[in-house]
């Protein structure tokens, strides 16, 4: 099972569309929970409703009130105000949960219970099973909700069989977008084409990359200015994303919400683009460091090392790119030696070993062929490889990429 996060850096960019049009094929769970819309157009039909509950509240017992207002000063909050003698009701939207009046009341004259910050929803959709909240105006915690999507979303993509968990997430790259990439395979960008959406991808770039996320991106907007369409393009591939394709400025987008659809439901101009990115997201997510592919690990000096090819020095990444059967997904650099974690598609016969490039040891078993299957965990289950050849230091004994070596993704152009 794998989970594939639609995330923009902002709003407006057109992530719940595009996330619509591809539920089609896959599980749906919308992480924005702040402000929901994505049911607008499935129009899901509730099956589970169940309430979200985080923190607590502070709540006023008048019974125990001796009006020492002392109560009035305690709260840093403003959250209490003197509605009658032996009345202190607090005002729910400015409580913090702090519970500096609970403890300090003399009288204890307010209790702490529990804080209900929203509703959470299991739901059939014309598509099939959807994940969703609302959160509370004003509530807190949208984090931890999401976390908790996260689980119930998996639950029904495995009653389900669904094999791909697709998840609209929320705009920016604050609290509610690291809980959404947390356990995430892989990040679908949508950039609109323009200044502002090319900075915020950026810095969505930039999160992903710290949770060693693949990126692939979709440009929308992109007729509307081609300098503005290749600066985004260029920017997706100075990130190391794959760039799936780009959408047009087109009516279809609203002439579908108007009828309560998601793009493709109606035939459209667009249903070759969709079909398109859905086609290569599954490849993508499934081959990432071998979840579904043949994976093959390579050590080389050093990032950037090369090795001769025809007489002519390559980069190794480089020539496994040129045979045309090997996709790089990413690099680890090291002191001894630079880890290349590459795959080829699976049904395809094994493309066995470039001129000059040797296959390393994972530390578990030795490598059968030129490749070996990659735990189901991704990049966990390959340990720092090594080969006499280069003389590297044993691997450690603790399975992963060594801490000091984040992984830098790999373009292939």
């Amino acid at each position: 099972m794998h989970e594939i996060v639609v995330l923009s850096g902002k709003g407006g960019a057109g992530k719940t569309s595009v996330t619509a049009a591809l539920a089609r094929a896959m599980s749906v769970c919308d992480y924005d929970v702040d402000a929901p819309d994505l049911h607008i157009l499935l129009k899901p039909e509730t099956e589970m409703r169940a309430d979200f509950v985080s923190g607590h509240l502070a709540v006023f017992n008048s019974d125990n009130c001796i009006d020492c207002a002392q109560c009035l000063a305690f709260c840093r909050f403003d959250a209490i105000k003197q509605a009658a003698p032996c009345e202190y009701p607090v005002i729910e939207q400015l409580c913090e949960g702090c519970a500096v009046c609970v403890k300090l009341c003399p009288e204890l004259a307010f209790d702490f219970v529990p804080r209900h910050c929203g509703e959470y929803y299991r739901s059939r959709t014309r598509f099939g099973t959807m994940i969703h909240a609302e959160l509370t105006p004003g509530a807190e915690n949208s984090g931890r909700l999401i976390l908790l999507l996260k689980q119930e979303a998996a639950k029904a993509a495995q009653a389900d069989g669904a094999e791909i968990i697709l998840s609209d997430g929320t705009p920016g790259i604050g609290c509610p977008v690291i809980s959404s990439l947390s356990g995430a395979g892989l990040v679908c960008a949508v950039i609109e084409a323009g200044a502002s959406g090319i900075a915020d991808f950026k810095r969505l770039a930039e999160l992903a990359r710290r949770f060693r996320l693949p990126i692939a991106v979709i440009v929308n907007k992109a007729d509307l200015s081609a300098e503005a369409t290749e600066a985004a393009m260029q920017a997706a591939r100075d990130a190391g994303a794959e760039v799936l394709g780009t959408l047009p400025f087109t009516p279809v987008f609203t002439e579908a919400m108007s009828r309560g659809e998601a793009v493709g439901e109606t035939p459209s101009e667009l249903d070759g683009h969709f079909q398109n990115f859905a086609d290569r997201l599954l490849a993508l997510v499934r081959g990432v460091v071998g979840r579904a592919f043949g994976a093959h690990v390579v050590l080389l000096g050093d990032r950037g090392s090369s090795v001769h090819s025809g007489g002519t020095r390559m980069p190794v990444a480089e020539r496994l790119l040129s045979t045309g059967r090997w996709q790089v997904v990413a690099t680890s650099g090291s002191t001894n030696g630079a880890v290349v974690f590459a795959y080829f598609p699976s049904g395809s016969a094994d493309p066995g070993n470039p001129p000059g490039v040797r296959p390393a040891r994972t530390g578990r078993a030795p490598v059968r062929g030129s490749h070996a299957a990659a735990r189901s965990d991704g990049c966990e289950g390959v340990r720092s490889a090594r080969t006499d050849a280069l003389g590297a230091q044993p691997a450690p004994s603790r399975p992963g990429i060594h801490r000091s070596s984040p992984i830098q993704p790999i373009t292939n152009g």
